[in-house]
Order: structure tokens, then C-alpha cells, then sequence
């Protein structure tokens, strides 16, 4: 009796491991590339240079490229789970006009200026999305996702404009003068790690697809100074659109 309940049992099991992999839909990969629009928010103070409220009204959205690739593993029914790799270009601008020149900075500028700061940074981005895909008949395949992100530094610059006229060593020597660092204004307490969160859409046809994302950091870009005048918060919000081809 043992030996019959256990060839039953082997023959069940056989059975339902046969079932599953008529049944499993195979693992897709592919690739993708495309824009994406980053913007940036400030909270609390940086010392005399003023608080979030202040910066916030002079920032502008950056644009920059995105790509990489992706695996999509097929869990029950319409469900998937799609880990990504991607590398991403993002920053912002801080752009402010009619600013009052004496002279005292340079002889040559006196009256009205206006000034520009652009942040540059790349990261390798690496997103895990859950997704959920219609069941539409035909080749058009609609899904809905969402997931965490995790982001490393991969590099960071800065460019200085006053009256559109690049004085990017100047700020860096004003910020090795006030900061004792070769680091530039804000870079040397840009943060190397973050983490964010990913909702979206994809269009599939065929091997082809369209992504659109909207992205927001749960983490803190900005690393306070130490100075007691410092309680500056930074967090980025980023659009993306990618298109894409599955193998």
C-alpha cells in the first residue's frame, strides 16, 4: 500500500510539473533606448542663499537620454515580473534673471545679469517591475506597471552661465575658497546611491514597443554640509519615454 500511495504520489507530481511547462510562457528579453525630462524639488534651507521655496521658482526640467535592457519572466495568468538595466542621464537648471551687479565680482559686468547653473549626472538605473498585460486578442499588448528602482552614481558636472558667458572655473574656485574642496558647488554633496519608484504603460506590437514612466525619488540627492544653516532636502522627478524591440 505504501508503494502504491507512493507511485500515486510520483505520478501526480509528474503530472502537474508536465502540466506547468506545457502551460509556462517563455522568458522575453529585449532592448529599449529613448528621452527623459528630469526635474528636481527643494525643501528646508541652505543658509543665507535662501530656502526650497526660493530655489524651486528658478528651476527648470533637463532632458536626457535613457536606455538599456530588460528581462521579462512570466508568473500566472496575466502577471510578470520585468527587471531592468538601464543607463540614464538626468539633472536640472536653475536659471534666475534681473540680478544686480556692482562690479565687485567682475569689473565688466555692472547693472542687470542673469545667471544659470546646469547639473549634469548619469546613473545605472536598475528598476524591478511588476506588470500586468491585458489579454487583448491580436498583436497589440497593453500593460500597466509598477515597481521600485535603485540607482547608482555613475558621473556628475557642472556648468556656470552669467550672461550666458561660461564661468564655470570661477565658481570653482569660489567653491574651493569656501567649501576647502576641488568639488563644485553642489556636486560634492551629491549622494552616489538612491532609490525611487517607477508607475507606467507599454504598448506592445509584435516585437516592437513604446514605454512611457513617471518616476519619483524616495531618497534625499542632497548630503547636508554639517553647517547647522544647512537643512537643504533635494528630490527628482523624472518622465521618460522609450521605444523598443523584444527578441
Amino acid at each position: 500500500m505504501k508503494c502504491f500511495t507512493s507511485r500515486v504520489l510520483l505520478s501526480v507530481a509528474l503530472s502537474v510539473l508536465a502540466v506547468l511547462k506545457a502551460d509556462a510562457k517563455p522568458v522575453e528579453y529585449g532592448i529599449k533606448a529613448g528621452m527623459d525630462s528630469t526635474t528636481v524639488s527643494y525643501s528646508g534651507s541652505y543658509g543665507y542663499l535662501g530656502n526650497g521655496d526660493f530655489f524651486n521658482q528658478y528651476i527648470k526640467s533637463r532632458t536626457g537620454m535613457v536606455g538599456g535592457v530588460f528581462v521579462t519572466f512570466p508568473l500566472a495568468g496575466v502577471f510578470s515580473i520585468q527587471p531592468e538595466m538601464l543607463y540614464v542621464q538626468r539633472g536640472w537648471v536653475f536659471e534666475i534673471g534681473d540680478i544686480p551687479m556692482t562690479g565687485a565680482d567682475d569689473p565688466t559686468i555692472i547693472g542687470m545679469a542673469s545667471a544659470k547653473s546646469e547639473v549634469r549626472t548619469s546613473f545605472l538605473e536598475v528598476p524591478i517591475l511588476a506588470k500586468a498585460t491585458l489579454p487583448l486578442a491580436g498583436p497589440v499588448k497593453p500593460s500597466l506597471y509598477a515597481g521600485p528602482s535603485m540607482s547608482i552614481k555613475l558621473g556628475a558636472d557642472e556648468k556656470d552661465y552669467l550672461n550666458g558667458q561660461d564661468i564655470t572655473s570661477l565658481a570653482v574656485r569660489r567653491a574651493q575658497a569656501v567649501a576647502g574642496s576641488t568639488s563644485k558647488v553642489f556636486l560634492h554633496n551629491l549622494k552616489s546611491f538612491g532609490l525611487g519608484l517607477n508607475l507606467g504603460a507599454e504598448v506592445a506590437i509584435g516585437h516592437f514597443l513604446v514605454d512611457a514612466r513617471y518616476g519619483v525619488g524616495l531618497m534625499d540627492l542632497y548630503t547636508s554640509s554639517g553647517d547647522v544653516a544647512d537643512t537643504m532636502k533635494v528630490t527628482d522627478r523624472v518622465m521618460s519615454l522609450m521605444a523598443g524591440y523584444r527578441f
